[in-house]
């Protein structure tokens, strides 16, 4: 069995780094679902086309034959809506509810126009909670480029109107646990 131990301390990370994880008829485990994990881990999977391959799963794998494999991370809202439009050059949004998110974490806003090349990532360095709008204030770290619609959308005949969501989704990209490959290795 290979556990992850937690650290008391959530801004620690811990880093496993490996070619091929084949888990057989043991367990892989970061975190359970009685005691997520909080700290930050990286688990990395290096190699090369060239590097051997394990029969039947592959190279740079994780692969389980007769065993577990169970990552369970610390529970986020990991998505929102904005409260209010943004215009380009502006480094604030309002967004809907408690976020619950932190200084440090990276987001992305949804685009709301026809190109899908607008959504934009950002990294958030200052954010506050105000409980009697329900809203989240989030500063971020560069201003956005492009105009997010933050509004609900109204339409049909008068008397009869339908409001539609039509607010950028915000999604938090930061996790406790991040499985990736190697960005060395990528040729």
């Amino acid at each position: 069995m290979l556990f992850f131990p937690d650290d008391e301390d959530s801004s620690s990370l811990l880093e496993f780094n490996a070619r091929i994880i084949f888990v057989d008829g043991g367990h892989f485990q970061v975190g359970t679902e009685a005691q997520p994990m909080t700290s930050r881990v990286d688990i990395t999977l290096s190699g090369t086309k060239y590097d051997p391959a394990v029969p039947v799963f592959g190279k740079k794998v994780l692969a389980a034959r007769n065993g577990l494999i169970s990552f369970v991370g610390q529970d986020v809202v990991d998505h929102t809506f904005l409260n209010a439009s943004s215009v380009p050059w502006e480094s604030h949004i309002s967004v809907a509810g408690d976020a619950g998110w932190h200084v440090g974490d990276h987001i992305v806003v949804g685009t709301t126009s026809f190109s899908n090349y607008e959504s934009e990532e950002r990294t958030i360095v200052e954010i506050s909670y105000d409980e009697t709008s329900e809203t989240t204030s989030i500063t971020l770290d560069t201003a956005l480029w492009y105009h997010h619609f933050g509004d609900l959308f109204s339409a049909g005949k008068t008397g009869e109107e339908k409001d539609f969501e039509m607010r950028a989704e915000v999604a938090l990209l930061t996790r406790t646990i991040r499985f990736r490959g190697n960005p060395e290795d990528s040729q």
